[in-house]
């Protein structure tokens, strides 16, 4: 029922407006994260990602020693920091799949309107990783020898339901645009799949474990969406 109604409501203008809203301390949290990132792994060699999927005690005191006192403090703040920027991803991402799906027409639609839900898991998977990843940093040599485990099954589940939201988003945009403009299904087929082929390589080459999360998933959405688009 309630999903159903979000398929006029909110509002497109008001959702657009929302939609921009958001964008703002999104883009700069984003923004901070990325250059953190950056920093760590220049500095240690070890960066967030490293830290959320460690899996194992001896990993995690590994890292821990590389970033000292000092990095470990850092990123604790910014683990403090990532409760809101999920409140922010959820919503971006979210708005953002409700104002492409109101361009698509019947089960796809429904679809988009299921998968704008998928932002609000991950972000709880992360709030749940968050809790046993400050509890590390706040008791580096005590914590509990299944919080670096937990951390990384909540990071896992994580990554894949923004995997699928963001596959999601970038084949039902690839469909609404390919209906505006007419375009043959052969070229939207070679579109969606060379986007996918892009997305191995990029994935393979930053992280092996992420792209085997995300990669299967974005081409089984595809071949779904596909199916429904010529069905």
């Amino acid at each position: 029922m309630i999903l159903a109604k979000l398929k006029a409501y909110p509002k497109t203008r008001t959702l657009g407006i929302a939609l921009l809203i958001i964008s703002i301390p999104f883009l700069i949290l984003t923004l901070v994260f990325c250059l953190n990132e950056l920093t760590l792994m220049q500095t240690t060699g070890y960066g967030v990602l490293d830290f959320e999927l460690a899996w194992t005690q001896e990993m995690m005191h590994q890292i821990f020693t590389l970033w000292g006192p000092t990095g470990m403090h850092q990123q604790a703040v910014l683990t403090y920091i990532d409760f809101l920027y999920i409140i922010c991803y959820g919503f971006f991402g979210a708005e953002c799949i409700l104002l492409i799906s109101r361009k698509l027409e019947g089960k796809l639609q429904e679809m988009g309107i299921v998968m704008a839900l998928t932002f609000f898991i991950a972000g709880i998977f992360d709030a749940l990783e968050n809790i046993n990843l400050l509890l590390m940093l706040e008791h580096p040599t005590s914590f509990w020898m299944y919080n670096p485990f937990l951390a990384s099954l909540c990071a896992s589940f994580k990554i894949s339901f923004l995997g699928a939201g963001l596959g999601f988003l970038y084949i039902a945009s690839i469909v609404v645009i390919s209906k505006k403009f007419s375009l043959a299904s052969i070229y939207v087929d070679g579109i969606l799949i060379g986007g996918g082929l892009f997305l191995i390589a990029l994935l393979l080459f930053w992280n092996l474990f992420v792209f085997l999360l995300i990669g299967p998933i974005y081409f089984i959405m595809i071949a779904i969406i596909l199916w429904r688009v010529k069905s």
